[in-house]
Order: C-alpha cells, then sequence, then structure tokens
C-alpha cells in the first residue's frame, strides 16, 4: 500500500510583509505598519458585534469575515450532568465566495 504524503507551508506575518513590500516597492517598515493597523481594524470591527446587532468585514471582494454574538447561557455538561454557565462570546467566521473558490483548482 502505498502512503500519501501531504506537506503544508506556512506562511506567517514576516513572510507576507516581505513579499508586500517587493511587490509594491514600499519598505517592509511602511508595509509592516500598514499590516499590522489593517489587522487592528478588522479585530476592532469583528469585536465590536453585540446583541443588538452581528458584523460582517468585507475585507475584499472575495472573502467576508462574519461576527455573531452570543448570549451568556446555561447548559448541562454532557460528561457530569452539571449545570454550566457559558460566557457572552463573540464568534468569527471567514465566508470565501463560491468564485475564489472554484478558481482555486483549475
Amino acid at each position: 500500500m502505498s502512503e500519501t504524503i501531504s506537506l503544508t507551508t506556512k506562511i506567517e506575518r514576516d513572510d507576507l510583509i516581505l513579499i508586500l513590500a517587493d511587490r509594491t516597492g514600499l519598505s517592509t517598515k511602511t508595509v509592516s505598519i500598514l499590516y499590522d493597523e489593517l489587522g487592528s481594524v478588522l479585530k476592532e470591527q469583528i469585536e465590536s458585534a453585540n446583541e443588538l446587532h452581528n458584523v460582517s468585514v468585507v475585507p475584499y471582494d472575495w472573502i467576508s469575515i462574519n461576527s455573531c454574538y452570543q448570549s451568556k447561557k446555561t447548559k448541562t455538561n454532557n460528561f457530569t450532568g452539571e449545570l454550566i454557565t457559558v460566557p457572552n462570546k463573540i464568534k468569527p467566521k471567514a465566508v470565501f465566495t463560491r468564485s475564489f473558490l472554484d478558481s482555486l483548482i483549475k
């Protein structure tokens, strides 16, 4: 029986900054500042969801990040049967457009 080996390439923040700086001709310092600010703005918008409204951030036309607020609730622990309180939380979820997903494999 043959084994399939799957490798994963991890592209991190610094790698992306170098790629962007190379493509744009901007300094890595400038790109780094813009990159970090974009991350801050996205995070602020995503965490702004509350009990009155959810948030959808569309940084590019091929992806949206939907942020849903979930109120505190009481539920039963499946293992112990005891009641536990689940605190308020925000559940973000990234959604890619169908056309983007279809374009990945041709």
